[in-house]
């Protein structure tokens, strides 16, 4: 299980959501036809930085350009919002 902070989401089929796992921007293809159901009829909506904690697979492989790394979201377990940023007058 991971959680990570949305960057960008795509609505088109087959394309990847940009994520962050807090260090790292990550191309994360979304799996989870129940929750892309949600977010198709309107039931989830998303800001910069919500975060997903999610069921993840993560593959490796070595190609000969050097190891290859794919993640996956198989089931979004929770969408929550992110902190709001407070901006102070200084």
């Amino acid at each position: 299980m991971m959680s990570f902070s949305i960057v960008s989401v795509s609505f088109k089929e087959d394309n990847k959501w940009r994520l962050s796992d807090g260090q790292n921007s990550l191309y994360v293809t979304m799996a989870d036809n129940e929750f892309l159901d949600r977010v198709n009829r309107n039931l989830e909506r998303f800001a910069k930085g919500d975060i997903l904690k999610a069921e993840t697979r993560i593959s490796q492989w070595q190609t000969t350009e050097g190891l290859k790394t794919e993640y996956t979201i198989l089931r979004v377990i929770e969408h929550r919002p992110g902190v709001p940023q407070i901006h102070l007058p200084i």
